[in-house]
């Protein structure tokens, strides 16, 4: 996955601004499309299942604020860095990012496990909806780990002025997306049935694919961003 980086300080200003914007377009469309290919197969289901994922998808989305927030921040520190030729710095805020995005990850986790259910009740859902919902909640709380970092890291990739690494990333984990939802869901090829719970899973391993292979870019150095042990301990 090496991929050919132009320096964004050099050249037309207009041909660098698309050079990072095409692939972010896309990859904010790929973002979204693992929720609309969620409900549409749980949306075969019952229309209980559909206010589960929908009612879940609001909790999940006001946690995501947090991350999304930590995902800025790296993006902007990280640019500023890689832009004054700084790439043990630029190095540094991303193991920082990620160690405070492992943090956020064990709260998010411990809370929404515990209160998936109170939380879906104080939106008004019926008990059917708040019992495939806690499933759906917990699932994807458990695997918060891959979402959160999968998305810091591509924000690392990003402020480092590589855009095309997660966007190829994202094409073939929500491809991975679209055949685990149906297979997980309603138990096809010998899998258990696990109907809203399913599409939160096939969420969670297709998320878990796309962060091994965004390590595996940052570790074999495949891009100027490269993950160190001392980048998790200094100046914490």
């Amino acid at each position: 996955m090496k991929i050919n980086r132009p320096d964004l300080t050099q050249g037309r200003i207009l041909r660098n601004i698309w050079y990072l914007a095409l692939p972010m377009m896309l990859a904010n469309l790929l973002q979204d499309a693992f929720n609309l290919v969620d409900m549409y197969f749980v949306g075969k289901l019952s229309p209980s299942a559909i206010a589960a994922v929908s009612m879940s998808g609001i909790i999940l989305g006001l946690i995501m604020t947090a991350v999304m927030g930590i995902s800025l921040g790296t993006i902007a520190l990280v640019s500023r860095a890689v832009g004054e030729k700084d790439i043990d710095k630029a190095n540094e805020v991303v193991g920082q990012s990620l160690l405070l995005g492992l943090f956020i990850t064990v709260i998010v986790t411990i809370l929404g496990y515990l209160f998936a259910a109170p939380m879906l009740r104080a939106l008004g859902a019926e008990e059917e909806v708040v019992i495939q919902g806690v499933s759906y909640i917990r699932i994807m709380c458990l695997g918060s780990v891959t979402i959160f970092l999968t998305i810091l890291m591509f924000s690392a990739l990003r402020g480092a002025g590589d855009p095309i690494i997660p966007m190829i990333i994202l094409v073939i984990s929500t491809l991975l997306n679209i055949i685990l939802d149906p297979i997980m869901i309603f138990g096809l090829y010998g899998f258990p049935r696990l109907e809203v719970g399913g599409s939160a899973l096939a969420t969670v391993i297709s998320r878990t694919v796309a962060l091994v292979m965004v390590l595996w870019a940052l570790v074999r150095e495949k891009s100027i961003i490269k993950l160190r042990a001392k980048r998790f301990t200094s100046r914490f």
